[in-house]
């Protein structure tokens, strides 16, 4: 039997290893421990995007008020989150859209899409601004939508396209004009005008630039409620033009509509015509000789024949006119007779019942009109002047 001894001695030798295996593994996780820590600082610092976690809807619009159309394309494909349920290319097709003319209807072709109205308060001074968004607009949309703004030559709204025009005035790219020919805005007003006669695009283009765009808009407005192709309706249209000082208003005004022009114009409209026509081209001379032998005013008459010997080197005579006439009445009063009234005018009785068809009794009432000419006073006159 062995010595209990030993036995103590054995398990004091094994309990003194296993409190020094535990004190080395402590140690060990220590220094694990603190090395990763110490490494963990040492670590360069993850990059978060911090402006995206602080940024609002007003902070991505703002900025976006300095891009360019080019920039705000780009900014559609990013589906970063920003407030209510919005992203960045919420808010860059909104800019697009608002700032740029850019045409989302020929864009979604068809698709049916939400609009809204978000109102905007800057930090840096509180202007308010409205901005229409199309929220639900789904990534294959937009993905369409991109497309659409990069391979179109002028993905514009026919406002832009016309605006477009407006800033190249002396440089149309012959797609600019073409696109906006195929736009219902020039359709529409392209249709009214040559109705009447032959008229070229570029006629109608050069008028309707000469003028401003909130024409156009009423214009297509009101015939989309009613759809009018009446004279009267070209009429007040050219008319509207000729008061925009557009230089090919009245050029079409004395071609489509003379007779209108002649006796409607007022004279300050009349002197702008005049004054608009630089060339012959057709009706002019035929207008202008009209106007010479009208009964307008004589400077009117004046300008008008200057033009005409100016243009053609035809110089007509300018013919006075006299005033026409005037038609006596007599009211009937208490106490009147034929009788009396005939012998006041000097006239017999039956030539005032002729000229009034009265009946056979000649019966008069008070306040009863006798008319003392006849309607053709004027030849009337003449012919016996002749005689």
């Amino acid at each position: 039997m062995q010595d209990p001894n030993v036995w103590q001695r054995r398990s004091r030798t094994l309990t003194a290893a296993l409190i020094i295996s535990a004190a080395l593994n402590c140690g060990l996780l220590a220094t694990l421990s603190y090395l990763a820590v110490k490494k963990e600082s040492h670590a360069p610092e993850m990059k978060i995007d911090t402006i995206s976690l602080s940024e609002t809807n007003a902070d991505v619009v703002k900025s976006y008020f300095n891009y360019s159309f080019r920039q705000l394309v780009e900014e559609l494909t990013s589906d970063q989150l920003l407030e209510d349920g919005y992203m960045r290319r919420d808010l860059a097709l909104a800019c697009l859209v608002e700032y740029h003319d850019f045409d989302i209807n020929r864009a979604l072709s068809g698709i049916v899409y939400d609009k809204r109205k978000m109102t905007f308060i800057h930090k840096d001074g509180g202007e308010r601004v409205e901005l229409s968004v199309f929220p639900g607009i789904n990534p294959d949309a937009f993905t369409s939508i991109v497309n659409f703004a990069r391979t179109e030559r002028w993905p514009l709204t026919p406002e832009g396209i016309f605006f477009e025009m407006k800033r190249r005035k002396h440089n149309l790219d012959d797609s600019l004009k073409s696109a906006f020919y195929l736009t219902p805005q020039f359709t529409m007003i392209y249709t009214l005008l040559s109705r009447k006669s032959a008229l070229s695009k570029e006629e109608t283009l050069s008028m309707l630039l000469e003028g401003d765009y909130e024409i156009l808009r009423q214009f297509v407005r009101e015939q989309r409620i009613k759809p009018d192709l009446s004279e009267e309706r070209r009429q007040l249209l050219l008319r509207s033009y000729l008061n925009e000082s557009s230089q090919m208003a009245p050029y079409l005004l004395v071609r489509l509509e003379p007779k209108y022009a002649l006796r409607r114009l007022d004279d300050d409209e009349m002197r702008r015509t005049i004054g608009a026509l630089n060339y012959n081209a057709l009706g002019v001379a035929p207008f202008l000789r009209s106007l010479i032998g009208s009964l307008r005013a004589t400077p009117i008459q004046q300008a008008a024949h200057e033009k005409l010997i100016a243009l053609t080197g035809e110089n007509l005579a300018i013919v006075e006119s006299k005033s026409a006439p005037v038609r006596r009445v007599h009211k009937v009063k208490e106490g009147d007779s034929l009788w009396k009234i005939a012998r006041q005018y000097g006239l017999s009785i039956d030539r005032i019942v002729e000229l009034n068809k009265l009946n056979a009794r000649r019966y008069l009432r008070p306040g009863q009109e006798l008319h003392l000419d006849p309607p053709d006073a004027t030849d009337h006159t003449s012919q016996a002047a002749a005689r």
